[in-house]
């Protein structure tokens, strides 16, 4: 994970980035619920990031003899950011339920 490549114009950057934002909050305050669902965003975003490596391609004009360069974040699922989707959804899950059932 190269941080050159963190965009808050990708909704997965948006979703860690908040995730850490609730966890953090969570722990000052003591709230377990909360700082399971922030986690679990965190590392769902995490697992995003990874499975949407930037692909840059160069396309060279057959009518002008020119080369142009366009970059996009295609979803290329790996075993690891599938493991951190896993893993954040089932604590997004959890804090959930803690939230909303345990008294």
């Amino acid at each position: 994970m190269d941080l050159d490549r963190f965009k808050p114009e990708h909704w997965w950057n948006v979703v860690a980035v908040a995730g850490g934002l609730i966890a953090g909050a969570a722990v000052s305050q003591q709230f377990v619920a909360a700082f399971l669902i922030g986690l679990g965003l965190l590392c769902f975003g995490i697992g995003e990031w990874i499975n949407h490596p930037q692909r840059t391609e160069i396309a060279r004009s057959v009518v002008v003899n020119m080369y142009t360069k366009t970059r996009s974040n295609p979803w290329k699922p790996t075993v690891i950011g599938i493991s951190f989707d896993v893993l954040g959804i089932g604590l997004f899950g959890f804090g959930l339920f803690r939230l909303l059932f345990a008294s």
